[in-house]
């Protein structure tokens, strides 16, 4: 299962192609004097406000400044909390239902990577405290749960 695949600073610096098939590419529009957007946006050029990446993946300039001119920092983190919270347990659940041992790691690898970003997004903001503490109980019994599966499994997560 990949995840999510994303713009690094690397794909601004070079065409030098990532390797494997969640490679992210920008859609090349035609610009002034035949460039793409692309090559227009190297050289400073401001980009255009959407942008589609492979897989219809899309960055939308647009609707990000909508957002975060209208809705409170806190509230943009607290819901993001959440979200990465929610696809955390379902990692760990579905970890947990697995037989195969290496299917069940790559979940949990999953579980922990969206716990992490849950966490990061909780602690965002001045009163942080009680709400990264409610996002890291909501994950709490699914997180040991998961755990415990694939200690009971594998011999080396025992030790």
């Amino acid at each position: 299962m990949d995840p999510i695949p994303t713009v690094t600073d690397r794909s601004r610096d070079s065409d030098a192609e990532a390797p494997g098939p969640s490679k992210a590419k920008p859609v090349k529009a035609p610009g002034p004097k035949g460039r793409s957007q692309q090559q227009r946006s190297r050289r400073g050029a401001p980009q255009g406000s959407r942008q589609m990446l492979q897989g219809g993946i899309m960055i939308d300039v647009e609707q990000a400044m909508e957002e975060i001119t209208k809705v409170p920092a806190a509230t943009i983190h607290r819901t993001a909390a959440f979200a990465w919270a929610s696809r955390a347990i379902a990692g760990y659940r579905v970890c947990a239902s697995k037989v195969a041992v290496q299917e069940g790691l790559s979940y949990l690898y999953l579980g922990e990577h969206y716990r992490e970003a849950a966490l990061a997004h909780a602690a965002m903001g001045e009163a942080w405290q009680p709400l990264f503490a409610e996002i890291d109980d909501a994950m709490a019994d699914d997180r040991a749960r998961a755990f415990a599966s694939m200690r009971g499994r594998s011999p080396a997560a025992t030790r």
